[in-house]
C-alpha cells in the first residue's frame, strides 16, 4: 500500500535523487526506482520523447520482473503510443485509469491487451509534464492486477514530486544544450587546426583538445610536464611561465585590461615556430573553487595542413569534385605542378581546372585563391557524431 505520509528524510532523499539525475542522466533509473518503491508500484516510467511520424519515441523504465522472481530490471526503450488512451491529456494534471474510463472499457482496449496485460500492468497513474522551456515529458507509474488501485494518497505524494521533476528535467535540458554547444565550438576550433589547453587557478592543465594533445606528446616546442604547460626551450619556458603566472594574478588586470597575451615558441630545426595566445577567462562570481578554468591557451601550428572537406568546398564555390580537390591542395601550400603530381593528373589538366576555379571565384592569382580558401568557412564544415539530447547510460 502507498504510504500515507512521507517523513522529512524520505522526502529529502527522493528529491535529492531527482536533482542528482538532472546532473547525471544515468541516475534516472535509480531515481525512477525510488519513485516506484515509494508508490508501491511495479513500474515507474519516464517517457522522454513521445512517438511522432519520424521518431518512435524513447523512455526510461524501472520495474520488477514478475517472470523471474520479481527481480529489479531497467530499460532504455523505444516508446510507442500503440493506441494509448493517455494522449492529449491536460498538462500538469495527475490522473488514473479510473478517472478516464471504466474498468470494463480499459480491459477491452487494444492498449491494455497488447501493451499492459503482457507486462503485468493493470493500474496506471500518470501526469504529462511541461518544463519551463516547453519541453514535454510523461511520467507513468503502474501496479499489477490484484493490487490496490492508486488512491488520493498516491496522487498527493506524486504531486509533491512533480515540481521537482519538472525543474530537474529543465536543468538537464539546459545542461545538455550547453554541452552540445561546447562540443560544437570545440569542433569548430579543431577544424581550424587550433590546439586549446585550459588551465586552472593553480596553473595546472585541466583539459586539452586532440590537436593540443598531439602537439604536447611530441614535446616539440611545448610539453606537459607535471601537469603544467612548459616550453622545451629554457629561456622561452621562463617567459611562458611568467606570462601564465601574471595572467593568473588579479593584480595583472590593472596592467593588461585585454586579458590576452601572445608569444612564439621555437621548435626543432626545420620546423616553423608555434604561435600561442593566452587568454584569461572571467571569474565566475558564484564560484569559490580554484578548480575552475582560469586561462585558455590557443596553440597554432603553421605546418598543419587544412582538412577542408571536398564536398563543402564544392558546395561553397560551385566547384567540380576535381576542382575542389585541386583547390584544397593549393591551399595546403603545394604548387600547381606539385598538386598535379600528387593527384596524378596532367599539368595541362590541372591548369584547365585552375582557370575554371579562377572564373568561379573571381580571383586572378593563385595566392588570392589560397587566401580566399583559408579565410572561408570551408574548414568549419567538418562533421562529428551528434550527441544524443538525452544521454542515459544504463
Amino acid at each position: 500500500m502507498t504510504k500515507k505520509k512521507l517523513s522529512l528524510n524520505e522526502y529529502a532523499e527522493i528529491v535529492e535523487s531527482i536533482y542528482d539525475a538532472a546532473m547525471q542522466p544515468k541516475h534516472w533509473v535509480a531515481c525512477l526506482n525510488s519513485i516506484r518503491e515509494l508508490l508501491d508500484a511495479n513500474f515507474a516510467t519516464l517517457i522522454i520523447r513521445p512517438v511522432n511520424h519520424s521518431d518512435p519515441g524513447l523512455m526510461v523504465n524501472a520495474g520488477l520482473d514478475s517472470d523471474h522472481g520479481g527481480g529489479f530490471v531497467t530499460a532504455l526503450e523505444w516508446y510507442s503510443n500503440l493506441n494509448s488512451p493517455f494522449v492529449n491529456l491536460p498538462v500538469g494534471k495527475i490522473f488514473t485509469v479510473n478517472d478516464i474510463m471504466s474498468e470494463a472499457t480499459w480491459k477491452e482496449s487494444d492498449y491494455y491487451k497488447q501493451w499492459c496485460e503482457p507486462r503485468g500492468v493493470h493500474h496506471v497513474m500518470g501526469i504529462d509534464l511541461e518544463t519551463k522551456d516547453r519541453s514535454g515529458y510523461k511520467l507513468r507509474v503502474t501496479r499489477s492486477i490484484g493490487r490496490e488501485m492508486f488512491n488520493q494518497d498516491a496522487k498527493d505524494i506524486c504531486s509533491m514530486l512533480i515540481p521537482h521533476l519538472s525543474k530537474a528535467l529543465y536543468i538537464q535540458s539546459k545542461l545538455d544544450t550547453s554541452e552540445q554547444l561546447k562540443q560544437l565550438y570545440s569542433q569548430a576550433i579543431g577544424s581550424l587546426s587550433v590546439g586549446t589547453v585550459t588551465v586552472d587557478q593553480n596553473g595546472r592543465i585541466m583539459s586539452s583538445n586532440t590537436i593540443a594533445q598531439a602537439l604536447l606528446q611530441t614535446s616539440d616546442g611545448l610539453k606537459n610536464s607535471g601537469g603544467r604547460l612548459h616550453a622545451v626551450n629554457a629561456t622561452e619556458n621562463k617567459e611562458l611561465t611568467k606570462i601564465i603566472n601574471d595572467a593568473l594574478s588579479p593584480k595583472e588586470d590593472l596592467k593588461n585590461s585585454s586579458g590576452v597575451w601572445a608569444m612564439s615558441i621555437s621548435r626543432a630545426m626545420g620546423h616553423q615556430s608555434l604561435g600561442i595566445i593566452i587568454q584569461k577567462l572571467p571569474i565566475q562570481s558564484w564560484s569559490g573553487s580554484k578548480n575552475q578554468p582560469s586561462l585558455v591557451i590557443f596553440i597554432r601550428d603553421p605546418e598543419i595542413k587544412t582538412q577542408a572537406p571536398a564536398k563543402i568546398t564544392q558546395q561553397l564555390f560551385h566547384f567540380t569534385p576535381a576542382e575542389a580537390t585541386l583547390a584544397i591542395e593549393l591551399a595546403n601550400g603545394l604548387s600547381l605542378d606539385e598538386a598535379a603530381e600528387l593527384l596524378n593528373i596532367r599539368r595541362n589538366t590541372a591548369r584547365a581546372h585552375l582557370r575554371s576555379i579562377f572564373a568561379k571565384t573571381g580571383v586572378r592569382r593563385q595566392t588570392e585563391l589560397v587566401r580566399l580558401l583559408l579565410n572561408s568557412v570551408v574548414a568549419l564544415g567538418q562533421t562529428s557524431t551528434p550527441m544524443d539530447t538525452f544521454d542515459i547510460d544504463i
